[in-house]
């Protein structure tokens, strides 16, 4: 059986390698706000009012998880094209359906956000760029603005990590009101499902700042929302929806190819930190589909009491540790 690590104890093996690497998921997010960001959270908070089926859905499949039933969905969809004898506006309910699943989640979590940076601790923010200034680049795959927020509070501490997400004042409108993506940076934070303040507005990739209206950023995202504006994020339910979406996007492929260039580094972990895992055989999954062969270990932590241990070592070598 695999041997589950403490956080000190991975740190310390890997203490010699030049690059360590980070990976989020929605574990850090609900650490922080379990009654804002856990599943159950979001699904109470969801409007389905233009469709009250869909609430029977997630009833009649037992779960509160969004991707879930945006999977069975596509699923069932994909299965009526295969019968051609079928009713093809059923198909293209149910397609209609999961895209409504997915832009109720977004609103859900802006809609629940906290409002401002001052609602979290400052000592939480210590101990959260303390726990991040250990890695050279860091891969979320949150919508949230935590990470944002918290990178930004440089004043609350004396570290001295880069955070570099190669957004930039755009070039040919230095006095917009947004910041946008600057291919050529070398981004040292990749949001690799997109997130609440960054956009698609065809031509580029833009991001919300405070700084550059003086209107706070949640403020700026809701208002979008309202105008049925969405951000750019990632919320399909298979490994291979998500790579069709990420690749089909400018921004998101450059963070993928990031995220991939991990395994190019001749002495770099990758560590998987406060992953919220319902099925930890799907992380695998979509660790394979983004191809990091060359892995040596991934290091999660479950938002439950008990720890589950998995050895994969004919995927990923030598192993993948849960805990």
């Amino acid at each position: 059986m695999t041997k589950v690590l403490s956080f000190d104890d991975a740190m310390q093996s890997v203490s010699g390698l030049s690059k360590r690497h980070l990976l989020l998921g929605n574990g850090f997010s609900i650490s922080l706000k379990p009654d804002i960001f856990s599943y159950g959270a979001l699904f109470d908070s969801a409007d389905f009012n233009s469709k009250p089926h869909i609430k029977d859905l997630f009833k009649n499949l037992k779960t509160q998880d969004f991707e879930i039933v945006i999977k069975h969905l596509q699923d069932a969809a994909t299965v009526l094209d295969a019968y051609g004898r079928t009713d093809p506006a059923l198909a293209k309910d149910f397609r209609e359906d999961a895209a409504s699943i997915k832009d109720a989640l977004v609103k859900a979590i802006a809609k629940r956000h906290p409002d401002r940076p001052f609602d979290i601790k400052p000592e939480q923010y210590v101990a959260c760029r303390k726990f991040l200034s250990r890695f050279d680049h860091i891969f979320t795959l949150n919508y949230d603005v935590l990470l944002y927020w918290t990178m930004m509070q440089s004043d609350i501490d004396r570290l001295t990590f880069r955070h570099d997400d190669g957004f930039r004042h755009p070039e040919d409108d230095p006095g917009a009101p947004w910041v946008s993506w600057q291919q050529g940076n070398a981004a040292t934070v990749s949001y690799l499902h997109g997130a609440l303040h960054v956009f698609d507005a065809g031509s580029e990739i833009t991001k919300y700042t405070w700084s550059k209206t003086d209107k706070p950023i949640v403020d700026q995202i809701r208002a979008s929302l309202d105008e049925e504006k969405y951000p750019l994020f990632v919320a399909e339910g298979t490994s291979a929806t998500k790579l069709e979406r990420i690749l089909h996007n400018a921004y998101l492929h450059k963070a993928l190819r990031s995220f991939e260039g991990c395994q190019a580094a001749t002495a770099a972990k990758l560590g998987c930190r406060a992953l919220a895992l319902s099925n930890p055989v799907k992380l695998v999954v979509d660790l394979v589909i983004f191809s990091l062969e060359t892995v040596w270990r991934v290091f999660c932590h479950r938002n439950s009491d008990d720890v589950e241990q998995l050895r994969i070592s004919s995927v990923l070598k030598p192993a993948i540790s849960l805990g």
